[in-house]
């Protein structure tokens, strides 16, 4: 079972609530157990950390597409952000070319930036991790991403 936090707004409401849901994932979609609890509402975003939820309901949409965004795709970004972000606080687990910032966005998430080489030219990404995410695992992300990438490119 997994503890998701939903963002949704009732209709004719111009605010956005949280709420906590349990979701057994191998059984069933958020959509589906969201619309189980709430009638007349729009599921507009979910994560699985409740203080980024509640950040995002605070902030407004802007911040939801951003996080949402960052929490479930790479975004490629430039060199010069990727030198900035090494630079701006001491690194957080540095090696393979890659690192969190040592200050953590929410919970135990956290802005991961990969350089990454393509064709032997060096490319530079950033997403959203949870610290606790092994590494394998995040450069196999990365790794799937860049291939996706490739076949829209061709």
């Amino acid at each position: 079972m997994s503890s998701i936090y939903v963002v949704y707004q009732n209709n004719g409401e111009d605010f956005y609530r949280e709420d906590h849901l349990s979701v057994f994932l191998e059984d069933e979609s958020v959509k589906d157990v969201f619309e189980k609890f709430h009638e007349n509402a729009e599921l507009i975003t979910w994560f699985t950390d409740q203080n980024l939820a509640r950040e995002c309901v605070a902030m407004g949409i802007d911040c939801f597409k951003r996080a949402e965004c960052l929490q479930k795709h790479w975004m490629e970004i430039t060199a010069e952000r990727f030198e900035y972000m090494l630079g701006v606080l001491p690194p957080r687990q540095w090696k393979q070319g890659g690192f969190f910032i040592s200050e953590l966005w929410s919970g135990d998430l956290g802005f991961f930036y990969q350089e990454k080489y393509i064709n032997g030219v060096p490319r530079y990404f950033e997403r959203i991790w949870s610290i606790k995410t092994p590494r394998p695992v995040i450069l196999e992300s990365l790794k799937n991403f860049v291939e996706k990438e490739a076949e829209i490119e061709h």
